[in-house]
């Protein structure tokens, strides 16, 4: 849950799950989380006030660990409005954007 009074530069807290899928174990690591600051996001659902977070995931499996960065718009009310993932070398390989309010 994110603070509503949250400030730029506040850390986020750091979490850890794990998935059993079959005999395989997926430990994920979410750190490195922090308030970015605030802004004003256009998107085909609306105009929205934003909060900006960001923070890494590690996910670990086997001998294999899989990083990418994460950087979060939410939205009070709404929920997340727009997400971008990039890999270990800061590349863009998933954006999402609200599109629709409707249900």
């Amino acid at each position: 849950t994110l603070n509503p009074k949250a400030t730029k530069g506040d850390k986020l807290p750091e979490s850890e799950y794990s998935q059993k899928i079959g005999p395989m174990k997926i430990r994920t690591i979410i750190d490195k989380g922090t308030v970015d600051g605030f802004e004003t996001l256009t998107t085909p659902a609306g105009k929205f006030e934003c909060i900006k977070v960001s923070y890494r995931v590690r996910a670990k499996m086997l001998l294999f660990t899989e990083t990418s960065y994460i950087t979060e718009w939410y939205a009070e009310n709404v929920g997340l409005i727009k997400s971008i993932e990039r890999d270990e070398d800061k590349n863009e390989n998933l954006i999402r954007i609200l599109t629709s309010r409707e249900m």
